[in-house]
């Protein structure tokens, strides 16, 4: 029975070589047709200027043969257009091909690295992930990605696999935007920050809220890059208004150094985030209590500052509690 299903997938696997051979033909059998209309069109596109120069130099008033012209040149635009309409049709079908070519030598590759239907081989893996890349599919820069992540069927190469998993995550793949953010997590946390930055920065400019806030977090400290304090409330801004729970509350606290009254509106946008435990919205209320206590973005008012400070020693980390009880003292008397 299982030299039965073994023999099923050999047999699947050796028609999806053959209809990788097939579209190279139908490609290469298109693309030689294109080429042959676009040959055709110059003839006519001559013809048509010439006319076109024949009408210019006729005077005004020779009615007639500007008439004749003008008939000729309607049947040689028609010819034109017929047969752009006709390239333009063969090119969707070249477009469609190759598509489907890259999607099979992906699949191919798949089945090589996972032992589908024939003998697992790593490096016949690389091969066909490494062909559907030369066509730029998504999939298969992931896969190879991943090859070179883990040394399966090529040499690893840390930077490489980065690489082609960033084409990869260019193009929408999910399954490579994962990846990095797990190696982005691995690699921030073992403080490698030099080869974080890139990894971070893409992540960012992809839209990952929880990224563009580390993007923010590695500027403002100078992990990984120079230090750039401008930059780093620009990336915390985005992941803020991308919803990030804890990015609102950062750029609140960024505020409240400067004593900008924008503190007092993203402390408010975190305290009403779902995403924020208990402790972590104690430490939001403290904010909103230092926005009381000094008037940062909203009247001064003691007994709301009182109020947001003794919450926080309810519900908050000590050391947030600390805080609280310092500001209670000292300027709340």
């Amino acid at each position: 029975m299982l030299s039965e299903q073994l023999s099923e997938m050999q047999v699947e696997n050796n028609s999806l070589e053959s209809k990788i051979s097939a579209l190279s033909q139908k490609i290469s059998g298109i693309e030689a047709e294109i080429l042959n209309k676009e040959t055709e069109l110059n003839p006519l596109r001559k013809q048509q200027m010439d006319l076109e120069n024949q009408r210019k130099a006729l005077g005004v008033f020779k009615f007639k043969e500007r008439k004749q012209i003008d008939g000729d040149l309607s049947v040689i635009r028609a010819k034109i257009n017929n047969i752009k309409d006709e390239v333009h049709e063969l090119k969707s079908n070249v477009d469609s091909s190759i598509q489907e070519k890259a999607d099979t030598q992906c699949e191919l590759g798949i089945c090589y690295n996972e032992g589908n239907g024939v003998e697992k081989d790593p490096a016949q893996a690389v091969f066909w992930f490494r062909k559907a890349t030369e066509l730029e599919h998504a999939g298969a820069q992931c896969g190879l990605g991943l090859a070179y992540i883990l040394g399966n069927g090529v040499e690893e190469n840390f930077d490489q696999g980065i690489y082609w998993l960033k084409k990869s995550a260019d193009l929408g793949n999910t399954d490579a935007i994962n990846i990095l953010l797990k190696h982005a997590y691995n690699l921030y946390h073992d403080k490698q920050y030099s080869r974080t930055f890139p990894l971070v920065s893409k992540l960012a400019e992809l839209g990952n809220a929880e990224m563009q806030s580390k993007l923010g977090l590695m500027y403002e400290d100078g992990k990984g890059v120079d230090e750039n304090k401008e930059l780093a409330i620009v990336w915390q801004l985005k992941a803020a208004e991308n919803g990030l729970g804890y990015a609102q509350h950062h750029v609140a606290n960024l505020y409240i150094l400067d004593q900008d009254y924008r503190a007092f509106q993203w402390s408010m946008k975190a305290l009403h985030n779902d995403n924020l435990s208990k402790e972590e919205k104690a430490e939001v209320k403290l904010s909103l209590a230092m926005c009381y206590a000094f008037g940062i973005g909203v009247d001064r008012n003691r007994n709301k500052s009182r109020v947001y400070a003794e919450e926080v020693i309810q519900e908050g980390y000590d050391n947030t509690k600390t805080l609280a009880r310092k500001l209670i003292s000292k300027y709340l008397g």
